[in-house]
This record gives structure tokens, C-alpha cells and sequence, in this order.
């Protein structure tokens, strides 16, 4: 699967070809119970050890001898390339964080919204943003 470089890791020479990834998914969530309806960002360190197979470059003209990467191709399972499918498809974010040559092993997170940052982390909604109820 190709990734164009509007990631910021992406674009910098940070990743080469052969190194490891891992992607962070950010989604905007809405789950309907019988009593409520929640909705916001949920994030998850979802795809990991994914391998960089190429670095895809445009040829080379007399202008631009050595031309700036436009995509990334990874190496990836069918199940992972559905997923960031889906959720670029669904309006999502994807970010790449380089894993270390050395890690191969999977990392169990958790996902993180803004109930979580507010429960484990005393994240407040600022005040300047409080607004009367109707």
C-alpha cells in the first residue's frame, strides 16, 4: 500500500527503504447506545511492524537530479492495508512513528480519546469555550 507524503514523517528522510513502522489511527468516533449517543476522536496504535518496501521518487531530469519522494510503499498484510483503507477512507489520520531496527515485538496500548485524557490526565475543556444551556 502507497502513502503520499502529506505526513510529516513522511516528507522529512527519516524513513528509508527496509526500515519499520508503526501507525497511529485517528478516527471521529460515534457510538448509539440505548440511553446516549457519544461522539469524538478516538486514537489507536493499531498497524505495527509494518516493513518500508520502497520510496517512490518521480525519474530523475536535468533539473532534479536526485527528485524528492512523492509516496512511501509498505509491505503489509491484507487485514492492515483494509484497515488504513478504511480509515483514510472514513476521513481519518494516519501517522507513522520509525520503529527502532532492534523492536521487533508488538506493544499492547490503549485508545485514547478525550475521556481518557480527561480521566487520567486532568485534561479540562477550557473555559473561554463554556457556552449557556438552553
Amino acid at each position: 500500500m502507497a502513502f503520499t507524503r502529506e505526513d510529516l514523517l513522511n516528507q522529512s528522510t527519516a524513513i528509508q527503504e527496509g526500515d519499520s513502522i508503526d501507525l497511529m489511527l485517528t478516527l471521529d468516533i460515534e457510538e448509539e447506545t440505548a440511553t446516549e449517543t457519544r461522539q469524538g476522536k478516538s486514537t489507536s496504535y493499531t498497524l505495527q511492524n509494518i516493513r518500508v518496501l520502497r520510496i517512490m521518487r518521480p525519474p530523475p531530469t536535468e533539473q532534479a537530479q536526485n527528485p524528492e519522494p512523492v509516496a512511501i510503499l509498505f509491505e503489509m498484510t491484507p487485514q492492515d492495508a483494509v484497515i488504513a483503507k478504511f480509515v483514510k477512507d472514513a476521513g481519518g489520520t494516519l501517522d507513522f512513528t520509525l520503529r527502532a531496527e532492534n523492536d521487533p515485538d508488538p506493544y499492547t496500548t490503549e485508545a485514547i480519546s478525550q475521556d481518557f485524557l480527561f480521566d487520567n490526565y486532568g485534561f479540562e475543556a477550557p473555559r473561554s469555550s463554556a457556552k449557556p444551556k438552553e
